[in-house]
């Protein structure tokens, strides 16, 4: 069996990303949470350049997260350049809510899937950001298609630790 662990953060949607990869797949891992204001040796030697997690190590070779948030612009820009930030967000969110009609439980149907994945950030995060910030980007009356799945993602037991 090969020798799996994963460098992350319990709140991260980029270590979720990855976790919920390994699970559907059915890998086991070691899960080694970070601290990001100290971090460990195992970190900086696995991701010398960045030092960001998550960090994916398989047989002792490490893969680097690569992808990240395009949507924080809306929430930390002001007046019109964050109007054009939420806009390009809006459409974004209008193509993932025409994807989920029909009353599909996950982007592919009933079966969990890559892009189920890849939106974690929308459904973990989306909303604390929205407090946060005071800034509502996604309503049930917009997108209701989104937030059903949001919430079934979120309720959902299957990968939970």
């Amino acid at each position: 069996m090969a020798d799996v662990k994963l460098l992350g953060l319990w709140y991260s949607p980029f270590s979720h990303r990855v976790e919920w990869a390994l699970k559907i797949k059915g890998v086991k891992y070691e899960f080694i949470e970070q601290d990001l204001q100290n971090k460990s040796p195992l970190l900086l030697e696995s991701n010398p350049v960045y030092k960001k997690i998550p960090v994916l190590i398989h047989n002792g070779k490490s893969i680097c997260e690569s992808t990240g948030p395009a949507v924080g612009r809306s929430f930390f820009l002001k007046g019109e350049e964050q109007d054009k930030a939420k806009e390009e967000v809006y459409e974004m969110l209008k193509v993932l809510d025409n994807e989920l009609k029909d009353n599909k439980k996950y982007f592919v149907g009933d079966n969990f899937g890559f892009v189920d994945i890849v939106a974690n950030a929308a459904a973990l995060w989306l909303g604390v950001l929205e407090e946060a910030s005071g800034v509502v980007l996604v309503t049930s009356e917009k997108f209701p298609n989104f937030c059903a799945w949001r919430d079934e993602y979120i309720n959902c037991i299957t990968f939970k630790r």
